[in-house]
């Protein structure tokens, strides 16, 4: 017997207590970042992409191991709370503040999805053969 169920519906506008299942909530939350509509559902749907092309990225590096990664295990568990703090935001309204950290996150997001991954594995085996040298 919520109050909000004996209001008259308006299809135009979407109630604010209205969010998504969890496991949409960081990807809400890239759609709600990105200020341009249509950029917003195109960001929302490479993030998703990403995560699924991921495995494949990181084909560069020598050490298979991810025991003896230092970097990989940092930006790892990086990328863990950077996703988690996503779905939090995606809870929150659309207020000026949570849409600034939304940016922040999102921007550090596709950051380690595109930039920092794929060189990454480049960088560990540049460390190993100077050390090997």
């Amino acid at each position: 017997m919520h109050p909000a169920n004996f209001e008259q519906a308006n299809p135009f506008v979407t109630p604010k207590s209205i969010v998504p299942e969890w496991y949409f909530l960081p990807f809400y939350t890239v759609l709600k970042s990105i200020p341009n509509k249509v950029g917003g559902i195109v960001m929302m749907g490479v993030s998703i992409v990403s995560l699924i092309i991921l495995p494949f990225v990181d084909k560069k590096t020598i050490i298979k191991n991810p025991k003896i990664r230092f970097f990989w295990k940092l930006l790892f568990w990086i990328f863990v709370l950077n996703f988690i703090f996503l779905g939090w935001l995606g809870e929150q309204p659309a207020e000026e503040l949570y849409v600034f950290w939304g940016q922040l996150s999102t921007g550090l997001y596709f950051s380690c999805l595109w930039f920092i991954i794929p060189f990454l594995g480049y960088f560990e085996t540049q460390i190993i053969m100077s050390i090997k040298k």
